[in-house]
């Protein structure tokens, strides 16, 4: 997930999402059709652990606007973390991908507008590093999979070749 530090990092974005709350129907949230994250300042919040960058993304947000997450809950699982929703122990945020990937008819989504949010997946390689055959061999694969474009500028590499 971006940023990296790009002086030590070359990156290949393939992926922007935008971040929604999910929330119960009937919770006051539910009722809007779009809403900002200070709407998150008084409300109860269901997360990933402290080693997902998602976690860490909202938590900067909510602090950029001045206040910290009232954090009631932590999975590393999404099926928990949506059965803490559904009983009521606070709302979460998650990708617009994620939520349409997922069974999540009973929830209510709401994006997040007022800074806009936006879960930034990327592929990461050294800067100084070389790229083998076979890694572009992956990298194609991956891209055709997902519906990317490599760059050149990803897998060029300006040192020498390995020797084999």
């Amino acid at each position: 997930m971006l940023p990296v530090d790009t002086e030590r990092f070359v990156t290949q974005q393939f992926a922007a999402d935008r971040l929604m709350f999910v929330v119960n129907p009937g919770h006051e949230i539910s009722a809007h059709s779009a809403t900002r994250i200070l709407a998150l300042k008084n409300q109860p919040l269901v997360t990933f652990t402290k080693d997902f960058k998602l976690c860490r993304l909202i938590e900067d947000a909510c602090r950029a606007q001045g206040f910290v997450p009232s954090i009631v809950g932590r999975s590393s699982h999404l099926d928990l973390v949506l059965a803490m929703v559904a009983s009521g122990m606070g709302i979460t945020v998650l990708p617009r991908s994620v939520i349409e990937r997922t069974n999540v008819r009973h929830f209510v989504s709401v994006p997040i507008v007022k800074p806009a949010i936006h879960f930034e997946l990327a592929l990461v390689r050294p800067r100084e590093s070389y790229v083998s055959h076979g890694c572009r061999a992956w990298l194609e694969l991956a891209a055709g999979a997902l519906g990317f474009q490599i760059s050149d500028s990803f897998v060029s590499w300006t040192g020498v070749e390995p020797r084999l």
